[in-house]
């Protein structure tokens, strides 16, 4: 046990790297050991739109291999920013979506939508339910000029 403290203590301090294969061995072992404390950390990081959508995506799915119901609001709500018709080029272009949205969501809306599927519950497959339908998505208010 000591061993896998020692490693996920050192995960946790590479989870912000700036090298992205560093920081993502790092997110996979926090996954891979299950480590709750480590929800916060990742949550922020989930819920920072300025953070690559590569590295969002991580998150979403160690969140996802975590499960607890932490990981599970948290992946609800950035599904509810994802409008569900960016899988769908035609629909999206309907929608008025740039190309440059369709792949930074794209990513992030399969990884979220696998991790609410790791975890399993009656609630995560309603959400996922939901969210196909179109039900789950808020529409962003148009910026004033």
């Amino acid at each position: 046990m000591m061993a896998l403290d020692t490693q996920v203590q050192k995960a946790l301090k590479n989870i912000n790297n700036p090298n992205f294969t560093i920081r993502k061995k790092a997110i996979q072992a926090v996954a891979r050991a299950r480590y709750e404390p480590a929800v916060p950390q990742l949550v922020k990081i989930l819920h920072d739109d300025k953070q690559h959508e590569r590295v969002r995506a991580l998150i979403a799915r160690a969140l996802g291999r975590i499960g607890s119901d932490a990981c599970f609001r948290a992946l609800v709500v950035v599904l509810g920013q994802i409008d569900p018709a960016v899988l769908n080029p035609s629909m999206a272009k309907s929608h008025d979506h740039s190309e440059t949205y369709q792949l930074q969501h794209t990513m992030l809306s399969v990884a979220v939508t696998v991790s609410l599927q790791m975890i399993g519950t009656p609630d995560a497959r309603k959400i996922l339910q939901k969210w196909h339908a179109g039900e789950l998505h808020k529409r962003k208010p148009a910026k004033k000029q």
